[in-house]
């Protein structure tokens, strides 16, 4: 978006007010003898393109004006951000130091793998955790 300003400058004679635009529209503009009006291109391109040839404006057009990016909305990470920086960030520990691949070493109770037969035994040293009843019906928790 270019800002402009436009200026009318009356004739001898004529009217001291110009209504560039529809008489009963809103969005027209009027411009007073002598008196600059702000213009943009995204609002009046094709106004600011009829002003140049007339002799009765002096038009002044400002450099392109960048656009800053909209900052982003709180909510859900974009894909990017979850998949690169937030991935890293959690594979460092207090220290700032790469994490080991398992951090999670295993506890005293531990003892190497599934347990006999692929059941589990439950906690060692507690007795095993009853899944029948005396009649040998499956209780269910």
């Amino acid at each position: 978006m270019r800002k402009a300003k436009a200026t009318y400058y009356a004739p001898e004679g004529d009217s001291e007010v110009v209504t560039m635009g529809a008489p009963n529209d809103p969005n027209a503009i009027r411009f007073f003898d002598g008196q600059s009006v702000d213009l943009n291109t995204d609002d009046n391109g094709a106004l600011i393109e009829k002003l140049k040839d007339n002799p009765h404006f002096d038009i002044e057009i400002g450099e392109e004006e960048v656009q800053p990016e909209p900052k982003r909305k709180p909510g859900r990470p974009k894909k990017a951000d979850k998949d690169g920086v937030q991935k890293e960030e959690l594979r460092k520990d207090e220290n700032g130091e790469p994490m080991k691949e398992n951090p999670v070493e295993p506890g005293p109770g531990f003892q190497g793998g599934p347990s006999p037969g692929g059941k589990a035994t439950g906690i060692p040293g507690q007795p095993p955790l009853q899944t029948t009843d005396e009649d040998g019906n499956q209780i269910v928790r």
